[in-house]
């Protein structure tokens, strides 16, 4: 039981790191020209660690990273109106380790996948808003929690070439008197 809700809790967030929101400080102005076009995904990766309790014990508490290999995967941005079209497919390569010194590695295809969402620059801020799942080919772990939300991520690099985007989320969710505590880096590189 507690394998099986850590592996569908990992790939939960492979697939919804797009859509948490975050905040930055920085008031950097890019280009949405330079955004425009075609990009290859060049590297996804996260890194983590979360802590479930039931407010005076610790249930699980673990630590997660997970990269695409195998990544065949673009994203098209695009004006009037404002898309990013992301269309291709991965493998998701992750490995989870626990207090009691238990590690795991496991490797997911993340099929062919198209999805729609509307795209807007805010300073150094992309986005992203109300999308759509159009195809989906996912491992059944996780194929009925894939939602594509609202969300934003911060742009740390925009050239002609090199498109590199970072969110780090920090979030307590509680649930039927357990709570989740979740610390998250995403790094996600695109290039021409």
């Amino acid at each position: 039981m507690k394998k099986t809700f850590l592996k569908s809790f990992i790939m939960l967030i492979s697939m919804t790191v797009l859509m948490s929101c975050s905040k930055s400080d920085e008031d950097i102005n890019y280009n949405s020209d330079d955004l425009l076009g075609e990009w290859n995904l060049a590297s996804y990766t996260y890194s983590g660690n979360f802590d479930v309790s039931n407010g005076t014990i610790s249930l699980y508490t673990g630590n997660f990273e997970g990269r695409a290999i195998n990544i065949d995967a673009t994203t098209t941005f695009t004006e009037n109106p404002n898309k990013a079209n992301y269309s291709g497919s991965y493998d998701l390569s992750v490995q989870q380790s626990d207090s009691n010194g238990q590690t795991t590695q496991d490797t997911y295809v993340i099929g062919n996948t198209t999805s729609v969402v509307d795209w807007e620059l805010r300073d150094n801020l992309l986005i992203l808003s109300n999308g759509e799942l159009v195809e989906v080919d996912l491992p059944d772990e996780i194929s009925s929690f894939t939602n594509i939300g609202d969300g934003d991520l911060e742009i740390i690099e925009l050239t002609s070439n090199s498109l590199k985007l970072r969110k780090s989320i920090d979030q307590n969710i509680s649930q039927g008197g357990a709570t989740a505590i979740i610390k998250l880096d995403i790094a996600i590189d695109y290039t021409r």
